[in-house]
């Protein structure tokens, strides 16, 4: 009986450290991922002063612009 249970335990040891594997090489991989494939934006004030000269700009554009 002494050997079934050290098995089991043997079995429950290994799965818990199969776990932590997976979850640091999941962990990596995402933060590579992120890293090096998303593009990240912040908001500043200098962008909503631009956008109405931007809107201004296309506007002209295609007032000048028969085919649009």
């Amino acid at each position: 009986m002494v050997v079934v249970e050290a098995i089991k335990l043997e079995r429950e040891k290994i799965k818990v450290d199969m776990a932590s594997m997976v979850d640091d090489v999941v962990d990596v991989f995402l933060r590579n991922y992120m890293k090096n494939n998303i593009f990240h934006a912040h908001y500043t004030e200098s962008t909503s002063l631009l956008i109405p000269d931007l809107q201004q700009q296309l506007y002209l554009k295609m007032k000048d612009d028969k085919k649009a």
